[in-house]
């Protein structure tokens, strides 16, 4: 791993100078694997089951819902780019600061939503694993583990995208998602 790999990121919702747009679509991708393969698109196939849909309904809610949502996602991306802002200022230049307020709550639920499910896989996971040796499921037990991803996350988020984008590239390829 290099120094330019690894770093920390200076930036923060400032637009981005063209000199520091340093990442490249192959360095992107597997950013965007990771979050594509991660144990919380595994319920999603389970979606179907639930809604009592059958296969080809599945299909097509699915298949609609991914391009309908990296349509918007894609805009957003295309802007972001031309901009060097993230989301919630482009959202600021399009409504004002008040009009943001509604994007910006709705953000931060679905940061939560996001955060909660990030944790809830991974500590089922590992509960199932230490179970394996013999390690109790107690709250205790659950405590401890879910203090450690949320440890984990804190540490990856606050020191920013280049650990994200790092610590992607490193976990996607022996990832049990594959399997």
């Amino acid at each position: 791993m290099t120094d330019s790999e690894l770093r920390a990121d200076i930036h923060s919702i400032e637009p981005i100078p063209d000199a520091d747009r340093d990442s490249t679509g192959p360095q992107q991708m597997w950013i965007w694997a990771g979050a594509n393969i991660a144990p919380v698109n595994w319920a999603l196939g389970a979606l179907g089951i639930i809604l009592k849909l059958g296969l080809m309904e599945t299909i097509a809610v699915i298949v609609l819902g991914n391009i309908v949502g990296c349509a918007i996602f894609a805009t957003f991306t295309v802007m972001g780019h031309k901009t060097g802002v993230n989301q919630m200022v482009l959202s600021r230049s399009a409504f004002g600061v008040r009009g943001a307020y509604l994007p910006s709550i709705l953000m931060f639920l679905m940061t939560l939503g996001w955060i909660g499910v990030n944790t809830y896989f991974p500590v089922k996971v590992s509960m199932g694993i230490l179970g394996q040796f013999g390690i109790p499921d107690t709250w205790l037990v659950q405590l401890v583990v879910i203090t450690l991803v949320m440890a984990v996350q804190v540490l990856i988020g606050v020191y920013g995208f280049y650990a994200i984008r790092t610590f992607e590239k490193y976990t996607v390829l022996p990832s049990p998602s594959w399997c």
